[in-house]
């Protein structure tokens, strides 16, 4: 183990002994999860350097950016200050917000987060318009032309009689119907880390139509699912279970 792996190791134990200490007891109701083996990392797995080739975009401009969605329109994604930013030719062109907060109280820090906002998954819904799901508040329409967004799904929204806690990614089975990650109905993106120390699968995929609002559950019981992607011909989809370090079809 080299030792930037062995310091990181470190600082997430210390991390999860604090969270620990700090939340009362009777909030986390742990179960007992053993990962599976981890793969040999050789083949396609194999240690390289590729990435540390790659050319920097905005480079200290931009912070903490998510889901990146390449288009016709350029680059947009999701920043942890809570903006959904819009780049064309290595320059930020548009800024959209769903809070009403003050962007410079907006920082991605812990104490802000959860009032300003945490744009995730983004995805084109169609020539017009670009989809995004943020963690906290909802599922957004996004208009880059006109500079205009609206809300899709409100939260908190309730599926089978109970809120929705943290929406992560989205993707588009039509105009009409959306499938997207709720990674855990207890835990938000807040106390994320609370999910992998309690161990519990109870995470879901749903499914939105927007023209009625109808929420239904396609999968649950999963372990912080996060990333979703639909196949080509959109028969079925791959989500990334992060909490149970494996890929589901």
């Amino acid at each position: 183990m080299n030792r930037k792996l062995l310091i990181l190791s470190f600082v997430v134990i210390i991390i999860a002994i604090i969270i620990f200490i700090i939340t009362p007891s009777s909030v986390f109701h742990c179960v007992r999860y053993e990962l599976p083996k981890p793969p040999k990392l050789e083949g396609i797995l194999a240690v390289n350097d590729i990435l540390t080739k790659a050319d920097y975009l905005l480079e200290h401009k931009i912070f903490g950016p998510e889901s990146v969605l390449v288009d016709k329109d350029g680059i947009t994604t999701g920043t942890q200050n809570a903006a959904v930013v819009n780049i064309k030719d290595g320059n930020i062109q548009k800024i959209f917000r769903f809070s009403s907060i003050d962007p410079d109280q907006c920082d991605g820090k812990f104490d802000t987060e959860a009032k300003c906002g945490r744009p995730l998954g983004l995805r084109r819904l169609n020539d017009e318009t670009i989809v995004a799901i943020d963690a906290y508040f909802g599922i957004f329409s996004i208009n880059l032309e006109k500079g205009q967004h609206m809300a899709i799904l409100k939260t908190p929204a309730k599926v089978n009689g109970e809120p929705l806690k943290f929406l992560n990614d989205i993707d588009v089975l039509n105009d009409d119907e959306l499938i997207f990650t709720e990674s855990s109905s207890k835990w938000d993106w807040h106390h994320f880390m609370n999910i992998l120390l309690e161990g519990i699968p109870n995470g879901r995929v749903l499914r939105l139509i927007p023209s009625t609002g109808k929420i239904e559950v396609i999968m649950d019981k999963l372990f912080f699912p996060n990333g979703i992607q639909l196949f080509p011909d959109k028969q079925s989809f791959l989500v990334a279970e992060t909490g149970a370090a494996r890929i589901k079809r």
